[in-house]
């Protein structure tokens, strides 16, 4: 039976790792400079998981002020006000749904459906992200059952 460690993208540079109280400002910075495509997990000093952030949370949070006076310099100071403010604890999502690498790939599959995830954090038995299992994995485990 095939198993998550058989799937596991492993962690590697740039590691797609903020911390809580990293600003949003460089948050996005970081997403965009490395192109993370489904988002990034919020970790703490000891890279265990606290929390993951949507890529489209994020992008929630930096269009959430704008407004047809874009233009204008109250709306314009709003904007930078919105974008400098706050840190990854503010729009984190917590409680993540995770797996860990002996578990059967099935099963890691049916829980990156149930909750409607497009990445799924593994973890050691410390709590410490160790790697992911994105959609890809989904593709590959069912072109495998099928040749």
């Amino acid at each position: 039976m095939k198993r998550v460690k058989d799937y596991l993208k492993p962690i590697k540079e740039p590691v797609p790792f903020v911390k809580e109280d990293d600003p949003i400002i460089d948050i996005a910075q970081y997403v965009a400079k490395y192109n993370f495509r489904w988002g990034i997990f919020v970790v703490d000093e000891k890279n265990r998981l606290v929390g993951f952030i949507k890529l489209d949370n994020l992008i929630r949070h930096l269009l959430k002020e704008q407004s047809p006076r874009i233009g204008s310099v109250i709306s314009t100071r709003h904007l930078l006000d919105t974008l400098f403010s706050g840190s990854a604890k503010d729009i984190m999502s917590k409680n993540v749904p995770f797996v860990k690498e002996d578990e059967p790939i099935k099963t890691a599959i049916n829980k990156m459906l149930e909750y409607n995830m497009k990445i799924m954090p593994v973890l050691d038995d410390e709590g410490k992200v160790i790697g992911f299992l994105d959609m890809s994995t989904i593709i590959n485990y069912s072109l495998s059952r099928m040749l």
